[in-house]
């Protein structure tokens, strides 16, 4: 009777093992990345020995995955894997958050080559966001800011790097609705966003269905003191791109303010200055006109009074 050969055994161990990591490395490749991250991470321990129990991803690049972690519904992590998973998926990098993440955008804010990760936080009065750079391996945080209301992203002056507004809640209003208490203007110092001014109303439009548009926005100001009633318009058509422009008009409270001969597709921007009693309720009404893509922006800031 022959003998086991120890030699042709260990081989065949060994052959055995290489199908069978093979076998687990192509059902986690064959399956849909995302889901198979979440199988994965859904439940396991985190750092701080909380259980994750809610995963989200979105497609970074074609060999990066973005993902955020829920622990407990109480706070969370931003990571990034590289595609493709392998067995054994550990996060290139990982920052932790304070806060519920509810979603995540990306979106090209700095004109970087990567577009900006922004992350929607809720369960907090005001609707919360933060952005994040993903910059050498590594997340850098670039903003934070509330938008309980309007959001806007817009290039106020021209040089290919977006502003963001951003809103807070919320106030008695002469309209007879909730107003934002404030409306912010963050712009980019080259590290990060900073606060530049607090605007007095801000509005977008949109072409939506690629039909003309009208809309009225009832406009509540700021109270200010008595005789100081002087305040800019300002329309910002489109964005980077000037095929996003549109043709229109604008009017407060029925008297035309902007006429298409200076609001239309060769016009990047126009300015105006008002003079609107704050203590009333003011009706701005805009019609536009363009592609499906168009839209426009209106601010009403104030006139520094020197």
């Amino acid at each position: 009777m022959n003998s086991p050969n120890p030699c042709r055994e260990s081989l065949k161990r060994l052959l055995l093992s290489v199908v069978a990591v093979s076998a687990v490395s192509f059902a986690v490749q064959a399956s849909d990345p995302s889901e198979a991250l979440k199988k994965l991470l859904v439940g396991t321990s985190a750092l701080d020995e909380r259980i994750i129990d809610d995963v989200k991803t979105m497609a970074y690049s074609a060999n990066l995955m973005v993902v955020v972690t829920s622990q407990e519904g109480m706070s969370g992590e931003l990571r990034m894997y590289r595609l493709p998973l392998g067995t054994d998926p550990r996060p290139i990098a990982a920052v932790e958050t304070s806060g519920l993440i509810d979603g995540i955008r990306l979106r090209d804010l700095v004109g970087s080559v990567a577009s900006e990760i922004l992350l929607d936080f809720h369960g907090s009065k005001n609707q919360r966001f933060e952005i994040f750079t993903w910059q050498e391996q590594e997340f850098v945080r670039i903003a934070q800011y509330a938008a309980y209301g309007e959001e806007g992203f817009l290039d106020l002056d021209h040089d290919g790097i977006l502003e963001i507004l951003g809103s807070g809640c919320c106030s008695a209003s002469i309209c007879g609705f909730a107003v934002h208490i404030s409306t912010e203007l963050y712009r980019f110092n080259g590290q990060e966003y900073k606060w530049l001014e607090d605007v007095v109303a801000f509005q977008g439009f949109e072409m939506l269905d690629g039909s003309d548009q009208v809309a009225k926005v009832e406009l509540n100001l700021l109270k200010r003191e008595v005789g100081l009633n002087e305040y800019v318009l300002e329309v910002v058509n489109g964005d980077r791109d000037s095929s996003t422009r549109v043709t229109g008009s604008i009017s407060i409270d029925g008297l035309a303010v902007v006429s298409p001969d200076r609001l239309n597709t060769h016009r990047a921007t126009v300015s105006d200055r008002l003079r609107l009693d704050p203590s009333e309720c003011h009706t701005l009404t805009a019609h536009i006109e363009g592609s499906e893509a168009g839209k426009m922006f209106v601010l009403i800031r104030e006139v520094t009074v020197k």
